[in-house]
């Protein structure tokens, strides 16, 4: 069973039966959803990381990315599925590629199914977003353009100019996963950057959450410090997702495909993201269940729907 981290924000998790292999991917931190879908699956399987025509040119990057000479689990297909494990907007990118496993969206592998994915588990999954990205600076009005002075272009012109610098041992040391948008010094030059800074050039830089509501209902207020809690529980967007609140470990017993499970734990998003060794033991605690339990998954040929997994 392979457990893995995406992007320094979520966690991985894959396996056939019997399998107990580890893994830990290092894909885009602050990269779409979308870019991490497909850069996971060549993780998986290998080969050069394709982004597709349609999207990289509608995005402004290349549409080739990162080579895998050899994939971490080139197995993997109905008969070899994966368990996921997802923190955060990990949960998103384990869905959006169960997507494209059902659409067989990737070249060269037309046998794909949603059935490779044989649970997802998520912890504080944002799956229908944050009223945190409202507070950050994204505009309430379109939900996608952001504000002139706030922490989200903060956070926009310090990737840009990382990315710029290209600083060799500095990127080895983290990436924030922008090579696709060819930022370098040495290729977009002085008036390249000043472009890119002033958000001429049409290049996508995306944070790792998104806002779907404006809501201001009571209902929202509960939260972890970064996401709402009524949107970490089940996907409730475009229909919602028929879910069960786990009590007792009895309450999931035995797991029924396409419901999400979902239980209450008291946390704080940002330190478990920034600082693990303050968020306590309890996270291990959390992750060794899940692994557990995962590696109790009795294997099974019943499709699932896309984008229904086990919580």
């Amino acid at each position: 069973m392979g457990f893995q981290r995406l992007g320094g924000l979520s966690y991985f998790a894959g396996a056939e039966k019997k399998d107990e292999r580890v893994l830990v991917p290092d894909l885009g931190s602050l990269t779409s959803i979308y870019d991490r879908a497909r850069e996971l699956f060549y993780y998986l399987k290998g080969g050069q990381v394709d982004y597709g025509e349609e999207h990289s040119k509608a995005c402004g990057h290349s549409q080739f990315g990162r080579i895998y000479e050899q994939g971490h689990y080139p197995e993997w297909d109905e008969d070899h599925p994966l368990h996921f494990v997802g923190h955060s907007a990990g949960a998103q990118v384990v869905r959006v590629l169960q997507q494209m496993l059902a659409d067989k969206a990737f070249r060269g592998y037309e046998g794909t199914s949603e059935n490779w994915v044989l649970s997802l588990t998520s912890l504080s999954g944002a799956f229908n977003g944050t009223t945190r990205a409202y507070f950050d600076g994204m505009q309430p009005e379109d939900g996608r353009t952001m504000k002139p002075v706030c922490l989200l272009q903060l956070l926009r012109l310090g990737v840009i100019v990382f990315d710029w610098i290209d600083i060799s041992w500095l990127k080895a040391y983290y990436n924030f996963g922008f090579d696709h948008f060819n930022m370098s010094w040495k290729k977009m030059g002085v008036w390249g950057l000043a472009d890119c800074l002033m958000g001429n050039t049409g290049k996508s830089i995306v944070t790792h959450v998104s806002c779907k509501y404006t809501c201001r209902d009571e209902d929202w207020w509960d939260n972890d410090g970064a996401l709402n809690t009524i949107s970490m529980t089940h996907p409730r967007l475009p229909v919602e997702h028929p879910s069960q609140l786990v009590v007792r470990d009895s309450d999931c017993q035995p797991l029924q495909p396409g419901i999400w499970y979902y239980k209450i734990v008291e946390g704080d998003h940002i330190l478990f993201i920034i600082n693990r060794e303050r968020a306590g033991v309890q996270f291990d605690m959390i992750y060794d269940s899940i692994f557990q339990r995962c590696r109790k998954h009795v294997f099974r040929k019943t499709p699932t729907l896309p984008n229904q997994a086990h919580q």
